[in-house]
């Protein structure tokens, strides 16, 4: 029994160390609209599927991008990169799972004037603007 916590302690120190995902509740595909102002935005639906060890693929209508994502479940935080040469931040955001419901609010990353991750305040759908995704 001590080997298997063991090894368990030691798995999860590698994924952190490694940029894993240790909040395992992302798993899956989420698929909804974003809103702002309480309001639905029309044609606005993303679908994102993460998977382990932290890939993640966002579709965005036609367009597919498949990432890298880095998550810290305590502080709700997240980022996607793309990987070239370099780690390259493509989107920066704040996320909570309430139940089968993430709430996801992002910036994509557009040079230096770019917040480094938008207000906790935007993950209330009457503010804003947050995709409001359904676990599939």
């Amino acid at each position: 029994m001590k080997e298997v916590s063991f090894m368990l302690v030691v798995l999860v120190t590698g994924m952190v160390l490694t940029g894993c995902s240790v909040d395992w509740k992302l798993n899956g595909t989420w698929e909804g609209p974003l809103w702002e102002k309480g309001n639905e935005i029309p044609n606005s639906t993303i679908k994102l599927e993460f998977s382990f060890p932290n890939k993640v693929k966002l579709y965005e209508g036609n367009d597919v991008k498949q990432m890298k994502y880095f998550a810290e479940s305590i502080t709700g935080v997240i980022d996607f990169v793309i990987e070239n040469n370099k780690f390259e931040v493509l989107y920066s955001g704040i996320y909570k799972i309430d139940g089968e419901i993430l709430y996801i609010s992002l910036v994509k990353k557009e040079g230096e004037q770019t917040p480094k991750y938008p207000p906790e305040e935007n993950l209330d759908p009457k503010v804003g603007p947050v995709y409001v995704l359904r676990k599939k």
